[in-house]
């Protein structure tokens, strides 16, 4: 974008400034980079400084288009005059900024030469019309060791236009193809990233504390060291947390002590030293710091909460301490109102496990889990809970996990749980419960490595997957994004990992369970490892994604597959650019819009939340037989088999809670389900129903098992009421039957069931 002309007071005007403005208009965003990081952060500078940042991430394709625009409204809030910034929102709002990628290191995608499509009848976008499209896919590297999978059960979509064949008819993926497609490819062209190289020297704080919240602390320190730790107190504590992590506690400890001892620091950056403190066991020291905070900013939410963790924290050292106080402190986490959720709800689970009702405690320990999966007070706060309500398997279970998490606050637990009369193992088994051994689980190959945590193996061959059939689907002339939208229906519906997050019927809810569905497949971000390429995933994923954004709404696309990222779909007053989305979402972990952010209930004519289409393919069954329901054999296998699916891998990685056997768990199943099947829409098909109900109902009947003694029994009764569970403490139960009942008309839950069966 061309600069504007400006008066003298633009925050702008200086020569290294508009040198980094400069780079950017000619899109060379590493040399901005490189010039920021020179940049002195001196107050009169911060305002221009943040904007170039923000300028630069965004053309460096790590910040969306929505988040650029959020970015730079909170930076004209200020009082001061900056008409550049002004007109960068303006283009970015209005989509005519260049789209987030590096203009001068990669190009935009493309799938490569054009030919014509000539169509019959009407196109979804422009009736009659003749559209280029790029029906050629080089071929992918495949690991020896990969999981290969079958395309020819995907299915193509129906309707797809007529189109003029190209003079060579070998598929992209012959040898010659191949040769040529090497020789013809642009280095880079499929990457939205920058150099591998510039990851790894990060040039600002921010990127920085990235490559720490991703475990690379040794290469964060050294980033760190080159920047200069003692840049600002930010710098500083951040260096203290990295030498922790790696070891260096005292050293660690004399960083902290000069940020101690700063008598101007910030109330919210002393409250930070604090949390520091307490996460390194100083709480005397922390206590200290958090106070003056408090003392310093009264109405800051990071003071109190760190007070109240340190309050709570002091419950597990038997300090006295004040429990009503540190409770009061935390409360605003109750209605999602503090700034650090995950630890004040974890402090405050722990208040609640020590002196107040164990039962809140456990709903409170969940919601905690839920943001942070290792968050050490929730985890200790489930022990004391558990054992508080003479709960000896839960309690043993949880105190594992903790164990394996954080084996230093394991030990200082125990007596207090020893103190409530339970008694807990000396060791830590390699497995927990009963669990049938993954190689002999009734999953797919697939599904076992992400099970198992080994993802790449499972990344490469979905990847792989999606890459032959877009390929199938391309050669055919399928390129409208229409129809590729429904092959992408389909295709998510049968493939592997993904197919426990069905159905995908192109409803509004369906945009949570991509997304769930992609972060249990790819993590926060994907690894480097794979050898196959995600575009093709990418353009699958982001074809359904925006027409589930598209039909609901009944709005239209803009663009094309020639340029995905520019595609976005357009309406009166919103737009998306889903392929961008989904792109970020797997390369980067950024969550896909989903519910709120999808609009209220009425954008147009009608509700769109009750919009749904039925896909004609239907989800496999996991039991081998072709008869409706499994065998009593197969259900006692799935409950076994549970604690290692994709299920506990989301259950584990999004909800913070494995499926362990507990009663815990089973909160965490029931989530699963709501996201499944939400309890305000229309039920999914009868074959989803199914699938999901003896998964769910056989894992509620492991948990009896594991925890009172439960057995299965067959009726003889026709369907999901012939599988019943009894004991000597149960009464008999049809746990099937009313995981059924609980997607179909989202009546009670997992965890009321498996109580009143047992009289709890």
């Amino acid at each position: 974008m061309a600069r504007c002309t400006v008066l003298a007071e633009s925050p702008l005007e200086h020569p290294s400034l508009r040198r980094v403005e400069g780079a950017l208009d000619t899109g060379d965003v590493n040399s901005a980079l490189k010039l920021l990081a020179e940049l002195e952060r001196q107050a009169e500078h911060s305002l221009a400084i943040s904007f170039l940042t923000v300028r630069a991430q965004f053309q460096s394709g790590k910040l969306t288009r929505r988040a650029a625009r959020e970015r730079l409204e909170g930076l004209l809030a200020n009082a001061v005059p900056f008409p550049e910034a002004a007109d960068w929102l303006a283009g970015v709002t209005r989509g005519d900024t260049p789209p987030p990628i590096s203009r001068g290191s990669a190009p935009e995608l493309s799938l490569g030469p054009s030919i014509e499509l000539v169509l019959s009848g009407a196109a979804p976008s422009e009736p009659g019309a003749a559209v280029t499209a790029t029906p050629r896919f080089e071929p992918r590297r495949r690991s020896s060791s990969a999981v290969r999978l079958d395309a020819s059960r995907i299915p193509r979509a129906g309707r797809l236009p007529h189109f003029t064949p190209p003079s060579d008819r070998r598929p992209s993926y012959s040898p010659e193809q191949f040769v040529r497609a090497q020789a013809e490819r642009e280095p880079g062209i499929r990457s939205a990233l920058p150099p591998a190289e510039d990851l790894d020297r990060p040039s600002s704080l921010f990127e920085i504390a990235e490559l720490a919240d991703r475990g690379r602390y040794p290469a964060a320190i050294a980033a760190l060291e080159r920047l200069g730790v003692q840049q600002s107190p930010e710098h500083a504590l951040l260096y203290a947390r990295l030498l922790y992590e790696t070891g260096r506690r005292e050293e660690a400890l004399r960083v902290l002590e000069r940020l101690e001892g700063a008598p101007l620091l910030d109330p919210e950056l002393r409250a930070a030293v604090g949390r520091q403190l307490i996460a390194m066991q100083e709480l005397d020291r922390a206590e200290i710091q958090a106070e003056q905070a408090l003392i310093d900013d009264d109405t800051s939410s990071s003071a109190r909460i760190t007070v109240g963790w340190i309050l709570a924290r002091r419950l597990l050292y038997g300090l006295p301490t004040d429990t009503d106080r540190a409770i009061e402190l935390l409360r605003d986490s109750a209605d999602g109102a503090s700034a650090l959720p995950a630890i004040a709800l974890g402090a405050r689970a722990l208040s609640l496990a020590f002196d107040g009702s164990p039962g809140h405690a456990l709903t409170v320990a969940q919601r905690a889990l839920g943001l942070d999966s290792a968050s050490p007070d929730a985890l200790i706060a489930m022990v004391m809970a558990s054992a508080r309500l003479a709960r000896d398997y839960d309690t043993t279970q949880s105190w594992r996990r903790l164990l394996r998490a954080h084996p230093a606050l394991a030990d200082v637990v125990r007596p207090h749980v020893e103190a409530q009369g339970s008694s807990l193992p000396q060791d830590l088994p390699s497995a927990p419960g009963e669990s049938v051994p993954i190689e002999q689980s009734p999953w797919d190959d697939c599904e076992r490595s992400v099970a198992s945590g080994e993802r790449v193996r499972a990344i490469q061959a979905l990847e792989q997957l999606a890459h032959d059939t877009l390929a199938n689907v391309s050669h055919r002339g399928g390129t409208e994004i229409t129809a590729v939208g429904a092959v992408a229906a389909s295709f998510l519906t049968r493939a592997p990992v993904l197919r426990d997050f069905a159905p995908f019927d192109f409803s509004l809810h369906s945009a949570a369970r991509v997304d769930a569905a992609l972060y249990t497949l790819y993590g926060r971000e994907r690894p480097r490892d794979p050898d196959t390429d995600p575009l093709s995933l990418t353009l699958l994923v982001g074809a359904y994604y925006g027409e589930l954004l598209r039909q609901p709404h009944r709005l239209a696309w803009q663009g094309s597959l020639t340029a995905p990222r520019s595609a976005r779909v357009l309406g009166a007053s919103v737009e998306w650019y889903p392929f961008e989305l989904v792109e970020a979402r797997i390369r980067r972990g950024l969550r896909l819009p989903q519910g709120a952010d999808l609009g209220p209930g009425k954008l147009t004519e009608g509700d769109p939340w009750r919009y749904r289409l039925a896909v004609p393919e239907v989800v496999d069954l996991p039991w081998r037989s072709a008869r409706a329901w499994p065998t009593l054999d197969e259900v006692r296998a799935f409950g076994r088999a549970m604690s290692q699916s994709v299920l506990s891998r989301y259950t584990t990685t999004v909800l913070g809670a494995p499926l362990d056997r507990t009663y815990a768990s089973l909160t965490a199943l029931d989530e699963f389900l709501t996201l499944i099947a939400p309890r305000r829409a229309e039920p999914p098909d009868a074959r989803v129903i199914r699938r999901q109900a003896v998964l769910a109902g056989s894992y509620v009947g492991e948990v009896l098992r594991a925890t009172e003694g439960a057995e299965w029994t067959h009726s003889g009764e026709e369907g999901a009421e012939g599988f019943v569970l009894h004991g000597p403490s149960v009464r008999p139960l049809r746990p099937i039957a009313l995981a059924r009942l609980r997607l179909m008309d989202g009546s009670g839950s997992l965890v009321s069931l498996a109580e009143r069966a047992a009289d709890r």
